[in-house]
């Protein structure tokens, strides 16, 4: 345990290992979003405000 300590205090060096995890941390929620609003969510959600705001706008004028 003390060796790992050790290894993640240690900034030798220009990349450390904070930042390698810091950069692979942004990946992974970056592909996160990305599969989550291109997986149909997004377009649901649009679909869904405008046919609340058709509705609305008919009801306005009926």
């Amino acid at each position: 345990m003390k060796n790992a300590l050790k290894i993640i205090n240690n900034e030798r060096g220009d990349i450390g290992v904070k930042q390698i995890a810091l950069a692979v941390a942004a990946v992974v929620v970056i592909a996160f979003l990305v599969s989550f609003l291109t997986g149909g969510w997004l377009e649901e959600r649009i679909g869904e405000v405008w046919t609340a705001l058709w509705d609305y706008l008919q009801g306005l004028f009926a």
